[in-house]
């Protein structure tokens, strides 16, 4: 099996990244759709910026049950323990332990949203908390629309055209440092 470089996923990305944005019309509608849905021209300028953006639209409940989602990721790598229906009523009270009275805290809602946001393995506006709030539903319908409407046969994997393009839209010249980033990283797992 051939072993890929840093180098070999950057040019393919690249290429990608190319042959994406000279689609006809897509730079235009990127910046079109990134108006219409209060993101900048240029996309967030890094993934903080774009959490916060999101955790501001979100309503009250929606953050409350995002700081509970952010808890019991926190929780149960700190403690070592699976999630299950079982250990609820321990969950909840470590929870309230934890001094979350209020049940909101901005700051585990942002670290549990920049994660998402950089995974790469799922589609950011795909998941539940997009596809349930009315504000935010908009962005997933969107992305659904630019992915159909751009995809071919000339995008290279398609598997990794949706995610690239979902970056790109949040994050626009972002994107290519993330991308560098991540590919960095996964190399770096591979061979450890």
């Amino acid at each position: 099996m051939k072993k890929y470089s840093t180098e070999d996923f950057k040019k393919k990305y690249n290429i990608l990244f190319e042959r994406l944005v000279q689609k006809e019309g897509f730079m235009d509608e990127i910046k079109e759709q990134r108006k219409s849905l209060g993101i900048p021209e240029n996309g967030f300028r890094d993934t903080p910026e774009f959490a916060e953006f999101l955790f501001k639209k979100l309503k009250k409940d929606e953050k409350r049950s995002l700081t509970f989602l952010a808890f019991l990721d926190s929780y149960a790598i700190k403690n070592k323990v699976s999630i299950t229906e079982e250990n609820r009523e321990e969950l909840i009270e470590a929870f309230f332990k934890e001094g979350y009275e209020e049940g909101i805290s901005m700051l585990a809602v942002m670290v549990h949203l920049s994660f998402k946001i950089e995974n790469h393995h799922t589609l950011l506006s795909q998941q539940p908390l997009f596809i349930k709030s009315k504000k935010l539903s908009k962005f997933s319908i969107v992305i659904k629309e630019l992915v159909s409407k751009y995809w071919d046969v000339d995008l290279l994997d398609s598997h990794i055209y949706p995610y690239y393009l979902e970056s790109y839209f949040f994050l626009g010249e972002l994107l290519k440092k993330s991308m560098t980033k991540n590919i960095n990283s996964m190399l770096t797992k591979c061979k450890g």
